[in-house]
């Protein structure tokens, strides 16, 4: 198995097992609450990933604690909703740290990754199973060129055969997340709606699901129906 988990209800001789065998990488990731968040001196360790904001500072520094130890580097992730972004802050401040704000990642940034992954895989493929498919690449690579005929290899390898678009502001289906600029700040949302209705139509309600202001309120987002561009 390539994952394990650790939590309070597991027995304390299993928890020791499971430490074991990640400490020694007979599996890569560990799913853990947080009990795992002290005492715990895996050195190798490189990234930590936590599903949601700490409510206190301690808690963050000791999971955030779990990677870059003994003088390595590390990266962690910590997952938030907007309303928890003042659990952020507050860590900030009484930390002395800043995060760097990354945003939902968009279908091209997962593709992009995916097919580096891809990329990665070819590499564990033996020379002796390589032979078996030469013939059938010489027939892709005739069919389809050389380029499209890898490039549809490596989607089919990373999954990525239907592409999905989605909102970036709630990961709607369907939708795609557009900017509107102002030359002046907006003041308010119904001022935002009548630029957009002047562009796209009375029926503007119909096509767009949602909206939101940019800090500053010179630019505000909108997520409308794909079809509708």
């Amino acid at each position: 198995q390539d994952c394990q988990s650790l939590h309070g209800d597991i027995p304390q001789k299993q928890r020791e097992i499971t430490l074991k065998g990640f400490r020694n990488g007979t599996f890569k990731v560990l799913v853990a609450t947080n009990v795992a968040a002290r005492g715990l001196d895996i050195p190798e360790v490189d990234l930590v990933v936590q599903s949601s904001p700490p409510k206190d500072v301690e808690s963050y520094i000791h999971r955030s604690g779990r990677t870059g130890r003994a003088g390595r580097t590390g990266i962690c992730i910590c997952f938030y909703q907007r309303k928890e972004e003042h659990q952020l802050r507050y860590v900030e401040q009484k930390a002395g740290i800043t995060f760097k704000r990354v945003g939902v990642p968009t279908a091209t940034d997962i593709i992009k990754a995916s097919s580096k992954d891809a990329i990665r895989c070819l590499d564990s493929v033996p020379q002796t199973a390589i032979e078996y498919f030469k013939e059938s690449a010489q027939f892709l690579i005739q069919e389809k060129g050389p380029v499209n005929a890898l490039a549809a290899a490596l989607a089919h390898i990373s999954g990525a055969t239907s592409i999905e678009q989605r909102s970036l502001l709630n990961s709607d289906a369907g939708f795609v997340t557009m900017i509107l600029r102002c030359s002046e700040e907006i003041n308010n949302m119904s001022y935002a709606w009548r630029r957009l209705r002047e562009l796209l139509g009375d029926d503007v309600d119909r096509k767009v699901n949602r909206m939101c202001f940019l800090k500053g309120k010179m630019v505000s987002f909108f997520c409308i129906f794909a079809p509708e561009l």
